[in-house]
């Protein structure tokens, strides 16, 4: 499987072990990802997941955009805790942080756990204050009204 031509597409991933990934993802050449990660081959990065050629089954470009608010990409980076999170928040592709307040509202409201929820909404507070995306924000500002209202 030719991974290069999927550099800079958004694109449904199927893995080995049967997750379906969505996201927008890079493609990094093996000599890379054994500098960055000690493992010489290829794959296909979204903003917190590497996935290796190895670890991949199935890779189909999404042109009609997402099929669902969030996914499992979103659902692994909340299971993940605060490190993953932060690291969506700062990768500057504002769809993947906008899925992931999605994921994060969901889960809230749902009462399913986040784990290191202080980090977490502080991180949403940082969120808040640092991005330019008028819609990151509004968003942003309504997870927070919600977990605010005895989510905590």
């Amino acid at each position: 499987m030719k991974l290069s031509k999927y550099d800079g597409q958004r694109v449904r991933i199927t893995t080995v072990w049967g997750d379906v990934l969505d996201g927008n993802c890079q493609h990094n050449f093996a000599d890379y990802n054994e500098h960055e990660f000690g493992r010489p081959e290829e794959g296909l990065q979204f903003p917190s997941f590497l996935l290796f050629q190895s670890d991949i089954k199935k890779v189909q470009v999404l042109k009609n955009g997402f099929p669902t608010p969030f996914g499992r990409l979103e659902e692994i980076a909340v299971e993940d805790g605060a490190d993953i999170i932060e690291e969506v928040f700062l990768c500057e592709d504002d769809e993947h942080t906008l899925r992931l307040l999605l994921c994060l509202k969901n889960h809230l409201e749902t009462g399913k756990t986040v784990p290191d929820r202080e980090k977490v909404f502080a991180l949403l507070e940082k969120l808040l204050r640092k991005t330019n995306s008028a819609k990151i924000r509004r968003k942003t500002a309504e997870l927070l009204s919600v977990w605010k209202k005895g989510h905590m």
